[in-house]
């Protein structure tokens, strides 16, 4: 007896949203160089915040652009999309900021709980290595005198 492919709990929760770029032309980023000449395109998958509980995925058609100026470093360069996404990345960047939160809020294992239970699944490690990245000053640090010493037993409260 065969049986016919099962439904996961992974792929009865996924969302998938597909998308293309309508812009004709891209600025390049080396050089500044407005370019409507485009050589080729591709998809890309970029994990995106939960939907009512539902994992999701933006499927987006992009666009590789030729560079016209001959002293640009690049020949070639993709079009970002502003607030969607970034060079590299595969999430987009309001769940790159989501993961950011819960991970300075919780780090490691708890944060990375928490993140499964918002349908986002990650690595307590994934959430360390963003961490990592914050650059200094964006964390806000702690003055001495905003730490004080109350009650029976002391103990620091901020």
């Amino acid at each position: 007896m065969t049986q016919g492919p099962r439904e996961t709990d992974e792929t009865r929760c996924l969302m998938t949203f597909s998308a293309c770029t309508a812009t004709r032309q891209a600025v390049c980023p080396g050089c500044g160089t407005t370019s409507g000449r485009i050589h080729g395109g591709y998809r890309r998958r970029l994990a995106d915040v939960a939907v009512s509980g539902h994992r999701t995925v933006i499927d987006l058609l992009v666009r590789r652009f030729i560079c016209p100026a001959q002293e640009c470093g690049r020949r070639t360069f993709v079009e970002q999309v502003d607030g969607l996404t970034k060079r590299f990345a595969r999430r987009t960047v309001a769940l790159h900021r989501t993961l950011e939160k819960i991970a300075l809020a919780l780090a490691g294992r708890p944060a990375a709980r928490l993140a499964a239970h918002l349908s986002i699944p990650t690595s307590p490690n994934s959430l360390l290595r963003l961490l990592r990245k914050i650059p200094d000053e964006r964390l806000r640090t702690l003055d001495p005198t905003e730490a004080r010493c109350t009650g029976a037993h002391p103990r620091l409260t901020i």
